[in-house]
């Protein structure tokens, strides 16, 4: 299996969808032989990343609900 570390820019209108989708096709990508490992997120606002890029990644979980996280959150110069 073969091991493809991924930085996702933007969790926008156009980079949405992105991450569902990522976690929706994993059984084709296992069939091509290919793991994506989502590492790090950022966009204008915000910059994610796991502790370990070359061992860790985030989990389906977190990745299914970033996005609408993001954009429920209360912005920081808010608080």
């Amino acid at each position: 299996m073969k091991n493809i570390p991924i930085i996702l820019m933007g969790c926008g209108g156009v980079g949405r969808p992105t991450p569902p989708h990522i976690v929706s096709c994993r059984t084709l990508h296992a069939n091509k032989g290919i793991h994506l490992r989502v590492v790090g997120i950022f966009d204008s606002k915000s910059f994610l990343v796991v502790p370990d890029v070359s061992s860790m990644e985030f989990n389906d979980t977190f990745l299914m609900n970033i996005c609408q996280i993001k954009s429920t959150a209360v912005p920081s110069n808010m608080c």
